[in-house]
């Protein structure tokens, strides 16, 4: 959506509000930036579109006090200091677009529970170590994993990412198609470490397998809580 002929002015009546995202939004006017920094109201959820630096760290900093979740674009490490920063209560941050290799190390150090991410290996030479070294620095404090994938999630890359998490997660929501064993893995996981509480999962692009309703069994027999999203 281009911003540049929709009018902000009317934002800053909005006394209330707790949830402001942009979504598939192109960058916004100096005059509209200069709008929101102005805005009365203290965020709860703010969501961020594929801008400049300038554009996301000053919103960043304009909401970051109030934030309890943050959704943002291509992450860097920039983006990464700020959100540190400013986002002191900040319990949800899920990224959405590219994620860099310098920015790991930064990650690691953000103070939050609930984390959620897309992958995208098609421009990966070596999309599982990738993720190797990105659950090596999930945050130390995270106990709930969200995964978004544009592939069909596979039990290997699965197995990766829960193994390389240094946290015991509590819970874990998968938004994407699943590959075969995906679900061993998982019950694989909780028999090992114990931690997993709650698993979610997408049910508009799987199709569950009377085998993988009998791995589901086993879940709640270990006292999972399995929720199958519509």
């Amino acid at each position: 959506m281009n911003l540049l002929n929709i009018s902000f002015e009317n934002l800053n009546n909005l006394n209330n509000l707790k949830e402001l995202v942009f979504n598939n939004c192109e960058e916004m006017s100096d005059v509209q930036r200069n709008i929101l920094t102005k805005a009365p109201y203290n965020l709860k959820t703010l969501g961020l579109g594929e801008w400049s630096a300038e554009t996301t760290e000053l919103l960043i900093k304009t909401f970051g006090r109030s934030l309890k979740k943050l959704l943002v674009g291509t992450i860097t490490t920039e983006i990464i200091n700020f959100v540190s920063l400013y986002c002191s209560e900040l319990v949800t941050f899920k990224i959405l677009g590219k994620i860099t290799f310098p920015s790991f190390p930064l990650l690691k150090k953000m103070k939050i529970q609930k984390f959620a991410f897309l992958f995208c290996d098609s421009s990966l030479i070596e999309p599982t170590l990738f993720l190797k070294n990105f659950a090596n620095h999930f945050p130390e404090s995270l106990s709930k994993l969200g995964l978004f994938y544009d592939h069909i999630l596979s039990a290997d890359k699965l197995e990766t990412i829960l193994y390389n998490t240094k946290t015991s997660l509590t819970s874990l929501k998968i938004n994407c198609g699943i590959g075969r064993y995906c679900l061993q893995v998982i019950l694989d996981y909780v028999k090992i470490r114990k931690s997993l509480k709650i698993f979610k999962l997408n049910m508009q692009v799987n199709i569950i397998s009377h085998l993988d309703r009998n791995v589901m069994k086993n879940l709640r027999e270990q006292g999972v809580d399995v929720q199958l999203l519509a």
